[in-house]
């Protein structure tokens, strides 16, 4: 075996492909800890730890139509409490913003908000509820002017967590004209707050804008100390507790503009928690011409990291990178640490072993970085989002464990996020954990073709975790033994290794386990291990698709690796220009490797040449070593064929039906009636034999045509036979000759008044569960062509019909109905008589499934049929008998309509010409579990080689298995089927 590593994905091949889980949950799995109503939204949380050592999250809850409630989450034995909210009782008109909250100690917690709490309606007499334009102009204010107003009257105020309870907010003194303000928390749990006051009052000027500490000493605020004065312009305050002091920072701008140029820098100074300057304004070196920068806490340690602005004329396409410093007694110089477009708005810092963390916010989510030995490596995403589900806003996070931080967010409810309404806020909470985890996170297979056949696996790697490991090892194991062991390098965070290694399956299935041996804690061990199925893939390959006979597509089909599988899906097409045309589907099986048999009858007419094509496994459903083989074509042409596809003379009248069979359409042609076969070879008309009767068949609208003759307009013939000759004199190029020409028995001439008759009856009618079998028969003296059976339902649009070909006299036909509706309807039979198109009608109702059987599934089937030739009787009609089987299991007394008979049918046909049917009628005990056997004779003669035998009794919807209930034979001989 060999091994490579490398610190790439890996991709390409044909390879069965195992991915693990991502370690991190997406928040879309996580559920809101609190779910607000749509117009109420929580503010940036603030995480801290409470004087009993239980996280709590504690935000502003409001906004100008609703209440104002400080709310908070405690977390206690394992599980978050529900929401508390504590009314702020303030205006409700103004809206606050959470500064950050802490806890003091001795069961004390405070909590510090932005505001401003004048009563704007009761200084200006203004009414509860909306206010209009009117009453503006009444009170003699604008709402410009009153939010002009709340911006300059800005405050700080403070609120105390006691027994409970937070207490109604309190003003911070001096803090009038607030624009912006950061809560630190200090050692003994004491806090300061930093700040930028206007002292004119006037946004619009920001050079008169100072920043002020006061910390929070004995129950009171100390006035406020003011850091800067001078005309500059000073924003964006930041400020970190370290060794006993508060260092505070801030970006100073030299053009009395709050905008990132050559001119900007970061100035920073430190204050005592005694409330002392101990160091005047100095310059943070190496962040001139900065756009962008925030501080991070670490032990002993404040780190700051900025971003340089781009000159006014850089490209769209430059970026800067991040730089960064850090602070004990003094700052070290700039480090550039390569990492580019990183947002600094909201970032935190952590030591992890010997390496420094850094957390920030991404458009995507959580994002991590780790500065090792070896430089600055980006880790990607440590706490995803699905891309427009969520909005991950203002994270706060605690490092309340060794190994994990606490992360507490905002965003967006996602069970709302598909309606109209803007989706409401809710907080999210997630542990993510500090710890390396090292996953087989890829495993790539190559394709198994053959036993006894190496074959190549590639596991990839990863360090999914936050922290690096030194070493560790992967084994392979089979049978539970050690295959082999591979000791990887160490990973950083987002590193990967991969190893390839080689295996030989001995036998069609087997396994190997992967296993990775991590000498230092993990978040989780349960990735450390993944089972690796082995197998060898079947291979389906199309040998070829050909036509049998004039309906019938034959696709030859062998599985080449010799794998026992299901059976597979083969589905037909007709290849059209741009696209495929279904034509069906059959399924191939290799316990049983029958070439595969599509009827197309339905295939729409072609007036030229096409092509169809079969595919086996298209969908994929099974995984082959080889797709590449599942398809093969057949180019079809088209044939033209006109046949008589019925001749039946009566004492009173011939009748016929001609029709084309084939594929190309023809106009017309001529059809004789003749008592001499020497004319069906004539291939012109013959003055010696003329025929008794000829008529132009004309095709051009139609594809069937009737005609009548009567027996008086044919002449007398001493021959008592009578043939009909289709196109005798050969002037169409019809493919199949011997369709052409077919003779009946031709009785004596009957003169009498007595009229023949076309005559068909409903005899019977069957229902069962959704199924309904219809008995037609006819009693009368002429053959009925193309009946029509039809189920109607009685109040919906809904109808289902079903053709006869031909019932004969004396004959009959069972027509079967499934899976129709519950429901009332009305069976319809219509034919064509003579001279008019009769019906019949009766009423039939299908019950509702729940009625139709309350037992297990019932099942039909024709177990067995034998051919065997009778003896010669010396009269000439010698005949074959046919025993037929039948099995019937799971009738009984379970079912609403137990069956107690079975018709059976029995066909042999050539094309569409009937040489024999016959039907019977099986009667079955109750019980319906002895097997019942039949014997019936038949014609030798209707046994034709290449004629087809059809033995079929009624498909029921609750069968097991439809397929059993229908044999179909093609005769090689009168003996046997092929």
């Amino acid at each position: 075996m060999k091994q490579r590593l490398t610190h790439k994905l890996i991709g390409g091949g044909i390879f069965l492909v195992m991915l693990s889980l991502f370690p991190w949950s997406a928040l879309l799995a996580q559920t809101p800890l609190v779910i607000p109503n749509s117009n109420r939204v929580p503010q940036k949380p603030s995480f801290y730890v409470g004087h009993d050592n239980a996280p709590r999250i504690s935000f502003y809850y409001g906004d100008f139509n609703a209440k104002d409630d400080i709310g908070s989450l405690i977390y206690r034995n394992g599980v978050w409490s529900t929401l508390i909210l504590e009314d702020l009782q303030i205006p409700n008109d103004n809206p606050f913003d959470l500064v950050g909250a802490a806890s003091l100690g001795n069961g004390v917690s405070l909590m510090v908000l932005a505001g401003d709490d004048t009563n704007y309606r009761e200084v200006y007499g203004l009414p509860e509820g909306e206010i209009t334009a009117e009453d503006l102009a009444a009170s003699g204010i604008t709402a410009e002017e009153i939010v002009r107003q709340r911006s300059a009257n800005q405050r700080l105020f403070f609120s105390l967590l006691t027994n409970g309870k937070w207490s109604k907010p309190i003003p911070v003194p001096a803090t009038f004209y607030l624009v912006e303000a950061q809560l630190v928390t200090g050692a003994d749990r004491t806090v300061a707050l930093v700040f930028r006051l206007d002292i004119d009052k006037d946004l619009d000027t920001v050079n008169d804008q100072e920043l002020y500490i006061s910390v929070y000493r004995n129950g009171a605020w100390a006035n406020p100390l003011r850091l800067t004065r001078n005309d500059l312009v000073e924003y964006r305050v930041r400020a970190q507790y370290l060794n006993g002091s508060y260092l505070v920072s801030w970006m100073e701008s030299q053009n009395a503009e709050v905008s990132p140029d050559e001119d900007t820098s970061v100035k920073y100074t430190t204050v005592g928690t005694d409330h002392t300057i101990l160091a005047g304004t100095q310059f943070i070196p190496g962040t001139s011409n900065t756009a962008e920068f925030n501080l991070a806490s670490l032990p002993g340690a404040v780190q700051i990291f900025w971003t340089p602005s781009l000159p006014e004329n850089a490209e769209f396409t430059e970026k800067t990178t991040v730089q960064t410093a850090s602070y004990t007694e003094a700052w070290s110089a700039a480090e550039e640490t390569g990492l580019e477009n990183f947002n600094l708005s909201n970032i935190s810092t952590y030591e992890v072993n010997d390496d420094l963390v850094v957390l920030h916010e991404s458009e995507d989510g959580l994002r991590s970085v780790t500065k090792t030995s070896e430089g600055w490596l980006d880790n990607g995403i440590v706490l995803g989002l699905q891309e427009g589900a969520l909005e991950l806003t203002n994270a706060a996070i605690l490092r309340h464990e060794a190994d994990y931080l606490w992360v507490a967010m905002l965003g967006a409810v996602p069970e709302d996020a598909d309606s109209d309404d803007e989706a409401p806020t809710g907080i999210y909470f997630e542990k993510l954990s500090l710890l390396p985890d090292v996953v087989i996170s890829r495993v790539e297979v190559e394709t198994v073709k053959q036993l006894n056949t190496p074959f190549q696996i590639e596991v990839t790697v990863k360090n999914e975790g936050i922290a690096p490991v030194s070493e560790f090892q992967l084994q392979s194991i089979a049978g539970g033994e050690v295959v082999e062991t591979f000791t990887g390098a160490g990973l950083s965070s987002g590193q990967e290794a991969v190893f390839t290694l080689e295996y030989t399956l001995t036998r069609p299935v087997g396994s190997l386990q992967l296993e990775l041996l991590v000498g230092v804690p993990e978040s989780d061990t349960e990735n450390n291990t993944m089972p690796l199925p082995l197998s060898i893939l079947p291979d389906f390959e199309m040998l070829s698709l050909t036509q049998q006979g004039e309906t019938t597509l034959v696709a030859t089909i062998e599985e080449k690796s010799e794998v026992g599988t299901v059976p597979v899906p083969v589905e037909f097409f007709l290849v059209g220009e741009t696209e495929l045309t279904s034509l069906g589907t059959a399924s191939f099986d290799t316990n049983n490797p029958v070439p595969v048999l599509l009827d197309w009858a339905d295939l729409p007419n072609q007036t030229g040449a096409f092509q169809v094509l079969a595919e086996i496994n298209g969908s994929r459903a099974l995984q082959e070593s080889d797709h590449g083989n599942n398809t093969a074509s057949y180019l079809v042409e088209p044939v033209l064929d006109v046949a008589i596809t019925h001749f039946q003379v009566t004492p009173k009248t011939a009748y016929l039906t001609v029709s084309n069979v084939g594929q190309i359409s023809v106009g017309s042609m001529d059809l004789i009636l003749t008592d001499s076969g020497s004319v069906a070879i004539l291939t012109e008309p013959n003055s010696e034999t003329p025929p008794l009767f000829s008529q132009t068949v004309d095709f051009t609208t139609t594809d069937s045509v009737q005609i009548e003759v009567a027996r008086a307009d044919l002449p007398e013939s001493t021959e008592s036979v009578l043939f009909a000759v289709l196109d005798p004199y050969r002037t169409v190029a019809d493919s199949d000759r011997l369709n052409n020409t077919q003779r009946t028995f031709m009785p004596p001439l009957d003169t009498s008044q007595g009229e023949e008759s076309s005559v068909l009856e409903i005899k019977s009618v069957t229902t069962w569960c959704n199924t309904v079998q219809v008995q037609v028969i006819n009693p009368g003296t002429l053959a009925v062509i193309t009946p029509k059976v039809e189920m109607i339902h009685s109040t919906l649009d809904i109808s289902t019909q079903a053709t006869v070909p031909v019932i004969t006299p004396a004959g009959q036909e069972l027509v079967t109905f499934q899976e129709l509706g519950a429901g009332d309807y009305q069976l319809r039979l219509s034919y064509q008589s003579i001279n008019e198109v009769k019906t019949e009608e009766t009423n039939v109702t299908i019950n509702p499934p729940q009625l139709c059987r309350t037992g297990p599934s019932r099942n039909l089937a024709i177990t067995e049929f034998l051919l065997t030739p009778q003896t010669d009787t010396g009269t000439g009609d010698a005949m074959t008998q046919l025993q037929v089987a039948l099995t019937a299991d799971g009738f009984g007394t379970n079912f609403l309509k137990p069956l107690i008979r079975v018709p059976v049918s029995v066909q042999v046909k050539t094309g569409t010409t009937i040489l024999f049917e016959a039907e019977d009628v099986w009667f079955l005990p109750e019980n319906g579990e002895t097997p019942l056997s039949k014997a019936l004779e038949i014609p030798t003669s209707a046994l034709q080689a290449g004629a087809q035998m059809i033995l079929q009794t009624p498909i029921r919807d609750d069968e097991q298995n439809g397929a059993d209930n229908v044999v179909i034979c093609k005769l090689e001989s009168e003996t046997q089927c092929l």
